[in-house]
């Protein structure tokens, strides 16, 4: 691994909180003096994770905040689904679709994560990014490191890491990992995200456990989008005779 960071006047470590970020910024604890810790607030934070980025912001000498407004974007675009029929997409709405407004979680983590975080990248004028992507996890950036994209260096320090070896790392350093990982092995994110599903399996059993009126909610946000789903399978399962 090289370390570009002495080369570049701006670096940004882009922090979600969860166990691969949280490697990163004790990893990158001797720059802390040139570090931005940027971290994306959708605007339907966990109260916890707010109380986690606060803790942060008192460590390092920069900490700044992307703002995005998943609540407006719900609104506007419907519900995070992993599975949806083109009928509740805003364009098949358009054309006489279905009513109950349901987007892709891809998109909604675009428009309200990773856009305000690169309009920041864009404002601070940062040269160089870094991020705790893993080669070993199952969905991934397109982004690997030593890239070079429209001005910007990514730096992936642990892009060869094993899950244990981050575990391992942050056990070494005496780094507690959030509540939440005890159910679910990532961050938490949005509140009342209703994609995502199989890479949060235990998210609702916590939300249930510490939350129960949100627990409430996005069960009932899941069976909106349960029968909206099910409503267009119906089609391909006459077709197919089942």
């Amino acid at each position: 691994m090289r370390w570009p960071l002495d080369r570049h006047e701006k670096v940004m470590l882009q922090f979600s909180g969860g166990k691969d970020s949280l490697a990163c910024l004790y990893l990158l604890e001797p720059w802390w003096d040139k570090l931005i810790v940027a971290w994306a607030d959708s605007g339907d934070e966990f109260p916890e994770t707010k109380k986690q980025m606060q803790e942060i912001a008192g460590m390092v000498p920069q900490f700044v905040v992307a703002k995005g407004n998943q609540p407006a974007e719900i609104l506007e675009f419907g519900l995070p689904a992993d599975v949806l029929s083109v009928w509740n997409t805003p364009l098949g709405r358009a054309m006489g679709g279905e009513r109950i407004k349901l987007q892709d979680p891809l998109s909604c983590c675009q428009r309200n994560r990773w856009e305000p975080m690169m309009a920041l990248v864009r404002e601070l004028d940062v040269t160089l990014v870094i991020r705790g992507q893993r080669n070993s996890e199952g969905r991934k950036g397109l982004v690997r490191n030593g890239a070079v994209i429209a001005g910007v260096e990514y730096l992936l320090p642990l892009e060869d890491w094993s899950r244990d070896q981050v575990l391992d790392f942050l056990k070494e350093r005496g780094v507690r990992l959030p509540e939440s990982y005890k159910w679910n092995d990532s961050s938490l994110d949005c509140q009342h995200c209703t994609g995502w599903l199989s890479e949060n399996p235990g998210k609702l059993e916590y939300i249930d456990e510490f939350h129960p009126e949100l627990g409430k909610e996005v069960r009932s946000r899941l069976h909106l989008i349960k029968r909206a789903v099910e409503d267009h399978m119906a089609p391909l399962h006459r077709i197919l005779g089942e």
